[in-house]
């Protein structure tokens, strides 16, 4: 297969009217309890440890429209802030027994679900003129009904 070839073989996603993709994204759910699915992770460099930048969707929410929101939660997987790691998989339902964390134990937890306590904060990003609203996880806990 050519370079142009692996390029721009994929498989199609089809993602619905954009409008509507980009309102969910930008979406800013109120501060409340919320059941998750543990979408898919992101591994990432900070300026004091790896993390994973894992994203997780709204399930069972009281109001439909709001199932299917993107969250995202970040866990240092290494230094003082693995403990954030630790309680993630446990709320999980899983147990990490140390050593390494490899991509396919990360991949593990895809699917999984857990609750999530959520607050709003400022958030002002390096392209961002001013700060801007963003919901911020503060809390995981084993999942529990929130309907």
């Amino acid at each position: 297969m050519s370079e142009e070839q692996e390029r721009v073989s994929f498989d199609p996603v089809q993602v619905g009217d954009f409008d509507e993709t980009e309102e969910k994204l930008n979406k800013l759910l109120p501060p409340d309890v919320y059941r998750v699915r543990t979408h898919s992770a992101r591994h990432g460099q900070g300026p004091k440890a790896q993390y994973l930048n894992w994203r997780m969707d709204t399930i069972d929410c009281p109001d439909p429209d709001d199932n299917g929101t993107p969250l995202y939660h970040i866990t240092p997987i290494e230094g003082k802030g693995l403990r954030i790691f630790i309680d993630f998989c446990r709320a999980c339902g899983v147990k990490w027994e140390g050593g390494v964390i490899t991509p396919d134990f990360v991949e593990g937890l895809y699917g999984l679900e857990l609750s999530i306590e959520t607050g709003i904060e400022d958030y002002q990003g390096p392209n961002d003129a001013e700060p801007v609203p963003r919901v911020r996880v503060k809390k995981v806990v084993a999942a529990v009904n929130t309907v």
